[in-house]
Order: structure tokens, then C-alpha cells, then sequence
């Protein structure tokens, strides 16, 4: 278990009923960016990590923009 992470991911950036983040649709916080360095790095190390979310990507309630770089 010490090669293995739990991400949270704050898949409420996604949501399309979040009208506050409208402005901001591509990557609010930079934490999209933030995910691929980190999952980058586990890649490096051999470890697997497992993603939790609110807002599933993909579904009809996340911005499209967002899920497909997700």
C-alpha cells in the first residue's frame, strides 16, 4: 500500500449549475495542471493512484471543456 495514493479531485469546477465559474471554465486554480504533474510524478515512482471526485467527468453535468481534458 505505500506505492498507492488517493486523489481528491474537485470535480465541482466542472459542474454546469457552478454559474461562478462560468469565467473560468478551462482550469479553475490551476488544478488540472496540479493533477498531471502529480500524476506524472506517481508514474515515475511505479505507484497507482486512485482518483475520487464529486462531479463525474464525462456526464451531462460537467462542461464539456473541462471533462475532455480531464
Amino acid at each position: 500500500m505505500d506505492k498507492v495514493r488517493v486523489i481528491a479531485v474537485n470535480t465541482e469546477a466542472c459542474y454546469n449549475a457552478n454559474f461562478f465559474l462560468m469565467k473560468l471554465r478551462d482550469d479553475p486554480g490551476d488544478q488540472l495542471k496540479w493533477l498531471e504533474q502529480t500524476l506524472y510524478e506517481m508514474e515515475a515512482n511505479g505507484e497507482v493512484g486512485i482518483l475520487l471526485g464529486h462531479v463525474p467527468p464525462g456526464s451531462n453535468s460537467c462542461l464539456e471543456q473541462w471533462s475532455k481534458r480531464f
